[in-house]
């Protein structure tokens, strides 16, 4: 049986305007690559960020998260049939 190696790779620069989670990763970020998983339906992400006020270059890794992408899909579903 062959491993499905299949994933997102997004790249990003942050501040120190930028909001971070608990788990690293710019909370502006996480919306966006949940909602590439959700579509491509691939199980994570990995996102490389480059800090630009230490010029340091930071990597994480997003696994899926079911229910932010409830939450995606439904305000997705809402905006569209509302706007």
């Amino acid at each position: 049986m062959t491993e499905d190696r299949s994933k997102i790779v997004e790249a990003k620069t942050k501040s120190k305007w930028t909001t971070m989670f608990d788990n690293g990763i710019p909370q502006t970020y996480i919306c966006q690559v949940a909602h590439y998983c959700m579509v491509a339906d691939v199980e994570f992400a990995d996102i490389a960020v480059l800090d630009l006020d230490t010029n340091v270059y930071i990597e994480f890794t997003y696994f899926r998260d079911y229910n932010l992408e409830d939450r995606i899909r439904k305000a997705c579903v809402n905006f569209w049939e509302n706007h």
